[in-house]
């Protein structure tokens, strides 16, 4: 995405919704989060990290977390890197525990953290995504603005070797 959306997705939703900066967040409410909202999606890189190297993660100046909050309960999360900022911020993980899928908090909360990103001017926003991930998540970065800038087919068997074996 090199330009911010013209608008962003609306809601409709009689939920009382908040979105809010976790800049020292706890490390077992991250690993539940990532937990709860990954393990449909086989997010895996974190998992087994020890806390001392997902601290040094998680808590560097440079990686901006917002938590979804929906009726006062955890909804989802966004994790940004704006290392590369002012070339480039990249949304590094997103998305929603599985109780709070197929509401439409999703594209909203998708249009707040771009909204996000955006007000650290950089040059363009990135984001990576697969067939693991929802179904409806291309769709939703497209809708936003994104536009795909390349594609790589790999076998599952292959993902795993290259992404499993390795961590």
């Amino acid at each position: 995405m090199t330009t911010p959306p013209r608008a962003l997705p609306s809601l409709q939703t009689k939920s009382k919704l908040a979105v809010m900066q976790a800049p020292q967040m706890p490390l077992a409410f991250y690993r539940f989060l990532y937990g709860e909202i990954g393990k449909s999606h086989y997010w895996y890189k974190r998992i087994h990290l020890s806390d001392n190297e997902l601290a040094k993660i998680i808590h560097d100046k440079n990686i901006s977390i917002s938590i979804l909050y929906c009726d006062g309960a955890p909804a989802g999360f966004a994790e940004l890197d704006i290392s590369n900022s002012p070339d480039y911020v990249e949304l590094i993980y997103f998305g929603l525990c599985p109780d709070f899928i197929g509401r439409g908090l999703g594209k909203w909360f998708l249009g707040q953290t771009v909204n996000a990103a955006w007000q650290l001017n950089p040059n363009k926003l990135i984001v990576s995504t697969d067939t693991l991930d929802h179904t409806n998540a291309l769709r939703n970065y497209q809708k936003l603005g994104f536009t795909p800038v390349s594609f790589k087919d790999q076998a599952m068997e292959d993902w795993l070797q290259t992404n499993l074996l390795e961590s």
